[in-house]
């Protein structure tokens, strides 16, 4: 089944895509994604999160909670964290502790 369309990311740009740009903004975009991993992103977390310690510990509780966020289901909110890769709920970030 193929994603439905939507406006590219690009802001101005009505061109419709089932990615994130079209295919005149997405050397564009991937320009973003790149300079985002290299000066933001945080290599220790990344390398922590691709682990497969984390991963192991992740499935288990999304197995445990339902694969819901335990934060959001305490205010009444069921979010399930199955569209968020890597974040199994956001009570404690990983650069906190």
């Amino acid at each position: 089944m193929k994603k439905p369309f939507k406006p590219c990311n690009k802001i101005g740009c009505s061109n419709l895509t089932r990615g994130s740009y079209c295919e005149t903004h997405s050397d564009e975009g991937m320009k973003k994604v790149r300079e985002y991993n290299s000066e933001v992103r945080n290599q220790e977390h990344v390398k922590f999160y691709n682990s497969k310690e984390w991963q192991s510990v992740r499935k288990q509780v999304l197995i445990r909670d339902n694969f819901l966020c335990v934060k959001c289901k305490e205010n009444g909110v069921l979010t399930p964290v199955m569209n968020r890769k890597g974040v199994v709920d956001h009570i404690v970030e990983v650069r906190d502790n």
